[in-house]
Formats: structure tokens, sequence, C-alpha cells
């Protein structure tokens, strides 16, 4: 079309303005703005034979008009040969032309084109993209084949042009004329189009870029990469990166366009696989898409190795434009099949592919630099209808993220409910075995502080133990209410007192009955059975407790520590016995310690008999009875125990001291020990003391 357009305008402008000579000249007339195609009057020299030289410019002017033939007549040379064009331009306006003459044809590698004048002159001007732009006769869109053309009035040149390794059609070899205001006017329009097209793709790519920061969602990566493609496709294609960015290595421009275009093709399928999550869809058409990019990546390879080893572009850019078409065919194709899958949103996909696809076709048919706009318009459309998939996926993903946050509300708030019920259910449980525990603890409180009031009974009282021993004190502390502990204080005669400090095993109830059993076979043994002396009370009552508890039997080995001492003041003599319980005596500051044997009461397990010590008695000597309770508490800084040593240290610096005083000082030295621990207490404490 634009080929017989160029015809019809030239003819229209050989009536107007021009007019051709016998000698094929062309006339101008008038300013030629508009581009005049001069095929028609250009003449070729045929080919010459093999065993000829190629000719020099010199002997080409020397060849007669004769053996030159008309354009469109001419049988072109086979590829890699050189080819001769001649053509000759005569100025008759009444000022000079400023022009420009285009070879027309980016596929040029290389050509010579040889100006003459009247006089003989010539000068010599190279154009194609095997050349640098600062050796070419370019000053802009240094791709496209163009020589500066200017004429004096009334002057006529002959233009000599050598195609070197010529491989196109004759239809490829157009001449084009054209005046530098039509030439500027064209390099305007081009700048002000590609500037709104660049424009729109790069507030599309920052929007997109924004919307994948955001959410780092790899299907926006792959469309940014698609987006710059098709930016850095047309920004290449229109000469911009060969007039500003490799202006010295205008060959870069065919790697740039099949790099360009491989891998705009590549993202746009990673972009398809993502956008209808292909693999969840159908396996077998995903890996379709997979092998496709693969077969994009091998076809990119292979053109670039044909390209650079036979440096035809020309013909790679064929083969890549067949491959490309049928790139397209595909395209459309799996696009259908994937809306027969019921893919979703797929109607814009394929909307805007088949615009994409009909602007690539027309530009490759067209194969011309205005053709390319097509394809520019397509791809526009294109990327509106990709992005208004990617709005409308991103909404319906919202939709769905909310009906499924909905969802889970829901189900929380029904699980709440149902949660809160049981709660409500679970509590009135909770509340009714809490009132009945309740219960059961009052009454088994009131149990307990019974049992207390019992054994405050069986215990010797306070005013008793005064009247018989006036000069001593008894620091008792149960753990619980009721104790494991327990003293026992009864006169034998009117010169004869006992004392017995026991520590049963366990405390609270279980201790306390021990307590109680011990106490009353105290009472029986020395009462009613009338029997005084300590070691013998120690072995009748051993006997006592493993009959009452029939350890023979259930093989327990419940008992306890005691000591026993009876205090004859008519023979100023103490006789003292104890089971695993000691007798601390002071006298002077001195402390002498007597052992008691090295066996419990009850658990029939003991070889070792007890031992009587005959101690007497010495005025203001002070003894100490006592449990293992105060040495085994737990407290002070470290949280460790008393120990026996902190116990003896203490006694032996308050033990000059009256008795109560000492019972007050021992009370305190407790307390601030576990307050220091922060400990409470550990088990029942008993210690009597007595002063002679």
């Amino acid at each position: 079309m634009r080929d017989f357009q160029s015809l019809l305008l030239t003819l229209v402008l050989g009536v107007s303005f021009c007019r051709v000579s016998a000698q094929n000249t062309f006339l101008i007339k008038q300013e030629v703005d508009s581009e005049v195609n001069l095929s028609q009057i250009i003449r070729i020299l045929p080919p010459l034979q093999d065993k000829e030289a190629p000719p020099s410019f010199q002997d080409i002017i020397k060849i007669v008009d004769t053996r030159w033939v008309p354009y469109t007549k001419a049988i072109l040379h086979k590829p890699n040969q050189a080819v001769w064009a001649k053509l000759t331009l005569r100025n008759e306006l009444n000022h000079d032309f400023d022009g420009v003459l285009k070879l027309d044809n980016r596929y040029l590698r290389q050509a010579e084109v040889y100006l003459l004048d009247q006089k003989g002159n010539f000068t010599m001007k190279k154009v194609g993209n095997q050349f640098s732009a600062k050796n070419t006769h370019a000053w802009a869109m240094p791709t496209y084949p163009k020589i500066k053309m200017y004429l004096r009035a009334n002057e006529q040149k002959t233009l000599y042009v050598c195609f070197h390794q010529f491989d196109q059609k004759t239809s490829l070899i157009p001449l084009e004329l054209q005046s530098k205001s039509g030439w500027n006017t064209f390099v305007q329009n081009r700048n002000l189009f590609q500037g709104v097209f660049q424009g729109m793709v790069l507030l599309t790519l920052l929007y997109n870029l924004y919307v994948f920061l955001l959410s780092r969602n790899r299907i926006y990566a792959y469309y940014l990469g698609y987006l710059c493609c098709i930016a850095l496709y047309f920004f290449n294609f229109v000469g911009f990166s060969a007039e500003f960015v490799f202006p010295n290595y205008l060959r870069l421009f065919f790697d740039l366009y099949l790099l360009a275009t491989a891998f705009l093709q590549i993202f746009y399928l990673q972009f398809i696989r993502l956008y209808l999550n292909t693999q969840r869809i159908h396996g077998f058409w995903d890996k379709v898409l997979v092998g496709w990019m693969a077969v994009s990546l091998i076809e990119l390879v292979l053109v670039e190795i044909l390209l650079h080893t036979t440096d035809n572009f020309a013909l790679v850019c064929g083969i890549h434009h067949q491959f490309v078409l049928v790139e397209a065919v595909l395209m459309m194709g799996v696009l259908f099949v994937w809306r027969l899958l019921k893919a979703r949103m797929v109607n814009y996909l394929i909307v805007g592919t088949f615009w994409v696809c009909l602007g690539l076709a027309i530009g490759i048919f067209k194969d011309t630099y205005d053709g390319n706009a097509y394809f520019q318009v397509g791809s526009l459309m294109g990327v509106l209808c990709f992005s208004l998939g990617l709005g409308h996926r991103a909404k319906l993903n919202e939709k769905e993220r909310i009906e499924a946050r909905e969802a889970v509300i829901k189900v929380q708030k029904e699980s709440n409910e149902e949660l809160e019920h049981r709660v409500q259910e679970r509590t009135q449980q909770l509340r009714t075995t809490n009132e009945k525990l309740t219960k059961i603890h009052d009454n088994l409180q009131d149990s307990i502080r019974y049992a207390q009031r019992l054994q405050k009974g069986v215990l010797p009282l306070e005013n008793q133990v005064k009247q018989l021993l006036p000069h001593s004190f008894v620091l008792f502390r149960p753990r619980d209410i009721v104790s494991g502990d327990f003293y026992w204080v009864e006169p034998i005669s009117d010169h004869k007192v006992m004392v017995a400090v026991a520590d049963c095993t366990g405390h609270g109830i279980p201790g306390a009955m021990m307590s109680m059993m011990g106490s009353t076979a105290l009472t029986e043994i020395v009462l009613n059975r009338k029997i005084n002396s300590p070691t013998e009370i120690l072995i009748q009552l051993d006997k006592m407790i493993q009959v009452t508890l029939r350890q023979n039997e259930t093989n327990l080995k419940d008992g306890m520590d005691i000591s026993i001492c009876l205090f004859d003041f008519e023979n100023q003599c103490i006789d003292f016995a104890g089971a695993h319980h000691p007798l601390y005596y002071f006298y002077e500051g001195e402390l002498k310690v007597y052992k008691g044997a090295y066996r419990s009461i009850g658990g029939n397990y003991y070889d070792t008999e007890f031992k009587s010590h005959q101690i007497p008695m010495q005025k203001g000597a002070k003894l100490y009875m006592f449990s293992d309770g105060f040495q085994d508490q737990f407290g002070g800084e470290e949280g460790r125990k008393f120990m026996i040593r902190r116990l003896k240290k203490r006694l032996l610096d308050i033990h000059q001291e009256p008795m109560e005083l000492q019972k007050s000082k021992l009370e305190k030295t407790l307390d601030a020990w576990m307050s220091a621990g922060k400990t409470s207490q550990t088990d029942d404490i008993l210690l009597f003391g007595l002063s002679l």
C-alpha cells in the first residue's frame, strides 16, 4: 500500500512540477516536502562476468548509458555481490534545494554513494549499519540509511550507488527524496509520537512497580519485565538507542532488537502462567507454556548465532518474523484452550493478545517504518487490557479475601459462642464443685480445729509446766493447725518430774495422730505401768507403737524420734535417754551434747539398744531438747537450711539470759531467717529449754 502511494505521488509530482528527461534525469521544480519515490528512474548495471575484476568508480563512470538498464527490468546479482545503481538529479528551482535522499532500508549493511557534478568532481559518502554514526552521513535516526542532498539553483548531479553484499529483492531498493523541512517534520512527529507512547508505558510501569513493592506479588514483577521489554523494543526500533546510547556501534541495534522481542515473549508467557494460575488448573498446558519459553530462548540463541556468522540481518529478521507470527497464532490458540478450561478472567488476555498480534502482523507484512505504528497501537491496547485484567483480578482477590475473612469471622463467632456456652456450663459446674469443695474444706477445717483442741487438751498446759518447772520455756510452732511434734510433762513423785520431746513421722493430721498415739502411750507406760526409767520407757514405747500399728503385718515404718529426761530434784540427778534426739547441756559457757541412740521408735528394724545418761544437776546449768524442725528450716538470702551449727551458736549466745528472753530471741531469729529467704515454715518446730 505504501509503495503504491509513493508511486502515485511520484506520478503526480512528475506531472505537476518535474519531468524525466531522455537521459532519465529527475527534475526538481518545486519543494519536495513529501517523500518522492525515485525507484522508477534509477538504472542498474547488469552483472559482470565472473572473470571480470570488480570495477572501480573510475571504471563505472566510463560505462556508456546504453549498458545501464531500468531498475524494474534489472536482474540482480547473487547474494554477497556488489550492485551499482545510477540516478541523475537536476534542480530547476530559482533557489538552492536542501533535502534528504533516503535509501529507505534499515537492513542495508553497506553502501557507497558517489555524487558527480557537471564539472566531473565527485564526493563519496558511506551509509549502512556496518559503520558507526560518526563515520556515516547521518544526523538523526542513524539506523535509517540516508544522505544529505544539496543542489544549487540549476545544478545537476549524478549519483552512483554501490550496494555491497546485496541480498534483497528489487522492490526493497527504493530511493526517496524529501526536503529538509519535510524530513524535520517527520523527525518531530516521530519524537512526539514516541514520547507519548513511552510516557504511557512509563506511567503504567511506575504504577505496577508501586503495586509490586506493596504486594510483593510475582505476577507484577513479570508484568514489569513485559512492559520494560515493550518500551525497550520501540525505543530501539525507532532509532533512539543508536542515536543516543550507542551511536558508534550501530550493529548493536539488531542484537537489542532480537533480545527485546525474545524476552518480551518470555515475560508475557510467565505473566500468563501466574495470571491464570495454570499450574493449578491444568498441568499439561502449563508445561506447554514452560516449553514454549524454552523454545523462545533456543530460537534467540540460534538467530544470534546466525546473525554473527552470516552478518545477514535481513535473513535473520525474516526467520524471526516467521517465528513470531507462528507464536502469535499459537498464543491465540492456547488462550482459547484456557477459555475452554474456564480459566478465570482469561477474556482480558484474549482481547489484549488479539490487539498485540494484529498490530504485530500488520507491521511485519508492511515491513516499513510506518508499519511499526500499528504494532505500537496494538501493544498499547494490549497493555490497557492486561492492566484492566490485573485490576479486575486484584479486585476479585480482595473480594475473595473479604469473603474468606468474613467466613473466618463467622466461624470464630460461632466457635466463640459455643465456647462461651461451654464456659458457662463449665463455670456452673466449677461453681457447684467449688461450693461442694468449700463445704468439704470447711468441714475439714472444722475437724482439724477440733483435732487441734483435742491435741491441746492432751499436751501439758503452759501454767502446769510453769508450776512444775518455773525456769523453763516451750517454743512450739506447728506447721499446720495440728502438729506431729509433741511434748509431755508429768510429775512422777513429789521430787521427780519427767519431760519428753518427740517428733513423729509426718506433720498435719497424720503427724497429729501419731503424736496423740505417742502421748497416750507415754501416759500408759509412765503413769499406769509405773515405769520411770527413760531407757525402759523407750523400750516399752517402741513395742507399743509396733503392736498398735501392726508393723509386723503391715510393714509400716512410721514412728517417732524422742528424748526423755527424768529430773530427780531430791538426789540432784538427771536421767536422760533418747531416740535420735540429743540433749544440749550448757554449764559455765561450755556445751556438752548427750546423744540419743541412733535409731527411732517404731519400724521394727533396729538392733541398736537405748542408752541411759546420768547427768548431775548443776546450779545455773541450761539444758535444751528439740525436734529437727528448727535446724531444717529453709531461709536466709541463699535459701538454705538453718543447720545445727547455727542453732548451737545461737543457743551459746543466749543461754546465759532469762528463759523467756531466750524464747523471744529464738522466735525472732527464726522469723528473720524465713523472711530473708521469703520461705514458709517447712516442718513442725519444737524446742524445750530449762534452767536448773
